[in-house]
């Protein structure tokens, strides 16, 4: 018997990362987002909330989503799997 496998969607998405904020939101302006987080950027603690935030706009689980560059820089690339 064949195992059935399903297409995984992907989209690669332009993140603008702002930490130390007092509101955390996201904000999609021209195909690009912005996300402001509460967490401060030592140790990955902003990269793992924005992982958070963008797993909660895009209603799939935090795991779903990869950071692919711009660990240390304002400006990231994130993979989001099983988009709808």
């Amino acid at each position: 018997m064949k195992k059935i496998t399903e297409k995984r969607a992907l989209k690669l998405i332009k993140v603008f990362v702002t930490t130390n904020s007092k509101k955390e939101f996201v904000e999609e302006k021209g195909g690009k987002f912005f996300v402001s987080v509460s967490a401060k950027p030592k140790e990955g603690r902003a990269n793992a909330r924005v992982k958070e935030i963008l797993a909660k706009h895009f209603n799939v689980l935090s795991k779903k989503i990869v950071l692919q560059k711009g660990r240390t820089e304002r400006g990231k690339w994130f993979i989001v799997y099983d988009w709808n």
